[in-house]
């Protein structure tokens, strides 16, 4: 169910709520006013309760969320805590003389990820009519919740990201060294492999690497590298924007898509006529193909000036630069015809 900002619906629907905390447990009421004026097409919110810095709130919802909960009330309870808890909630529809009517029960957990439960079947709309004078006292409903916190069960938490992040740059159970320049690198072939197709097969195909447990790289800065690791570990980079172009070649060299995304992304930001050549070699080199592509629209509205450049002329004659201008020619064509067409 989606989740909705915690209100009442209106004072009027709130009568004689009781609230009382025993130990783990919660107990309220939910008196709603006037509701055979207001059952056919409103969603009602009952009051927020408050105990060890958590708050609960039943919504009643007589509207379908969904096809199978047709011709019935839903009725869910919605979570705020700052912390993760189990419990166990009971919803109950009470006669006029307080009795329970109806009950429904569940076990649930407060992790964050979700933080509303109930039961969209709770019941059936014909009952609720047919049963009108038994459970409606002076045109108001009652619903009780019941709420049990299991204080001695414990939610796991999602600490496996935490515990690998907890391994960067830390010689702790470390089997390979990497050796960038005059800096040493010791890191997990498992964490490693299981990151990089590149750095699994270095480790499992009978390369050297697997045997030295030492593997030299001098192809990649030492702050360059430094990021590309912290990267494997925590899914993170420190001050990409110093590192993207080097990184993003590493992250090709280690076939990292999401890396090279970061990177693409970051020098997306520093595009500008003075670099765009520099940034198109380095696109295509890496197959970064929305940074050529920025990176090639961004010369065709600049040609008249950047074909006068002495960088053009640099760029003609480099690897692969002949390719490149051709690539450029060709979009510019299109993009001409394609406004052609349009007048």
């Amino acid at each position: 169910m989606a989740r909705k900002r915690m209100k009442l619906h209106n004072d009027s629907f709130i009568n004689d709520t009781s609230t009382r905390n025993v130990d783990s447990h919660l107990f309220c009421n939910w008196r709603i006013l006037s509701f055979c004026n207001h059952l056919p097409n409103e969603r009602l919110y009952g009051p927020i309760h408050t105990e060890n810095n958590r708050q609960w709130q039943l919504i009643l919802d007589p509207i379908e969320i969904a096809e199978t909960s047709y011709g019935f009330l839903t009725i869910m309870l919605h979570l705020e805590s700052s912390e993760n808890i189990y419990f166990r909630y009971e919803i109950s529809v009470l006669n006029a003389e307080g009795r329970v009517h109806k009950t429904l029960s569940n076990f649930a957990y407060f992790n964050g990820d979700r933080n509303c439960w109930g039961f969209e079947k709770f019941i059936e709309r014909e009952e609720l009519f047919t049963n009108m004078q038994d459970l409606i006292n002076d045109c108001a409903l009652t619903i009780r919740c019941k709420i049990r916190v299991f204080k001695d069960l414990v939610v796991p938490k999602n600490e496996v990201l935490q515990n690998i992040a907890s391994l960067f740059m830390d010689d702790k159970l470390s089997d390979i060294i990497f050796r960038v320049q005059d800096k040493e690198f010791k890191a997990h072939k498992v964490i490693l492999g299981v990151r990089s197709e590149v750095f699994s097969t270095m480790f499992t195909s009978g390369f050297k690497e697997a045997t030295n447990n030492e593997v030299r790289v001098d192809d990649i800065d030492v702050k360059v590298f430094e990021e590309l690791l912290r990267y494997i570990y925590t899914d993170s980079v420190v001050n990409i924007d110093d590192v993207a172009k080097g990184l993003l070649v590493a992250a090709e060299k280690y076939n990292l898509p999401p890396l090279k995304s970061m990177c693409e992304f970051a020098l997306l930001k520093d595009l500008h006529v003075d670099n765009t050549l520099e940034y198109l070699l380095l696109a295509d080199f890496n197959r970064a193909k929305v940074l050529k592509e920025y990176a090639i629209d961004l010369i065709i509205q600049h040609f008249c000036d950047i074909q006068c450049s002495e960088q053009w002329s640099r760029f003609r004659n480099c690897d692969k630069g002949g390719t490149l201008v051709e690539e450029i020619m060709k979009t510019m064509a299109l993009q001409c015809a394609a406004i052609r067409k349009i007048h």
